[in-house]
């Protein structure tokens, strides 16, 4: 039986967190798109490529667990996918989960994303910080997400309202 499951949510929801999970769980490849949007120096690659990237995992593999939030390559993702889990949890929870992560990942030095560097500067004072970004984008995805999964059709689709989910052995 293939699986193959999307995982979606707000930045800092931890959809990186349960793919990971979900993949040791069922033995299967875990992909995070971050990895593939991301190049050195928080640049991003070219929209075709990454198309591409994420277009090749689709057709060369049978079983995977792939977390993002892409639009441009949504579509695709959803129509191979068996499963859907959308992570909606609460704005205070994942706004605390920004703050702390970044902190920690500022004060370890913590490779992220294709191996880039969170820095405070980054973090706390820029109009690319990934602070500032969940404050913009978490309702906005939250009605967007609501919207498009009331429109699947013929897939299992999981809404977790809390991070109280355990996976039995």
């Amino acid at each position: 039986m293939n699986k193959k499951i999307v995982i979606i949510g707000t930045s800092c929801s931890g959809k990186t967190t349960l793919s990971k999970q979900i993949a040791v769980k069922l033995k299967i490849q875990h992909h995070e798109l971050d990895n593939y949007f991301w190049s050195n120096n928080w640049i991003s690659i070219p929209e075709k490529e990454f198309i591409a990237l994420v277009q090749e995992i689709l057709n060369n593999n049978s079983n995977w667990v792939i977390c993002g939030n892409y639009s441009n390559v949504r579509k695709a993702l959803w129509d191979k996918s068996t499963d859907i889990i959308w992570l909606d949890y609460p704005f205070y929870l994942v706004f605390f989960r920004a703050i702390k992560r970044s902190i920690i990942r500022i004060y370890k030095k913590e490779k992220v994303c294709n191996n880039n560097i969170e820095s405070f500067q980054k973090t706390f004072l820029s109009k690319d910080s990934i602070i500032l970004w969940v404050l913009k984008t978490y309702f906005q995805r939250k009605k967007e997400y609501r919207k498009l999964l009331s429109q699947v059709k013929e897939k299992n689709i999981f809404i977790l309202k809390n991070q109280k989910v355990q996976m039995n052995s």
